[in-house]
């Protein structure tokens, strides 16, 4: 992405309201030791982001979503199902912020 440098609160605090629960779950993921995986890297292994961009997971094999994290991820699945174009350019945005 190239043009202006964005902070990542930035992106969470001005996402557009269909992308809120997005944005929810990476600001909730910030709470997260990255070693142990965390609920967006797992939300980007599901829907293959991980893989397409990485070519790997982001979570080690054992992570599992604690129910704090799980309504955020299942209404971001959701919107993944219904704007799947719209949540990759999303995600992109989240992914290049600093």
């Amino acid at each position: 992405m190239e043009g202006k440098v964005i902070e990542l609160h930035e992106v969470i605090q001005e996402a557009p309201d269909w992308a809120k629960p997005i944005a929810e779950l990476v600001e909730w993921s910030l709470n997260y030791d990255y070693k142990t995986g965390t609920p967006y890297w797992a939300f980007l292994d599901i829907i293959g982001y991980s893989d397409e961009e990485y070519g790997e997971k982001l979570n080690p094999e054992h992570f599992s979503l604690d129910y704090a994290s799980a309504d955020a991820f299942a209404d971001s699945l959701k919107l993944w199902a219904i704007r799947p174009d719209d949540v990759y350019d999303f995600i992109t945005k989240v992914q290049y912020a600093d």
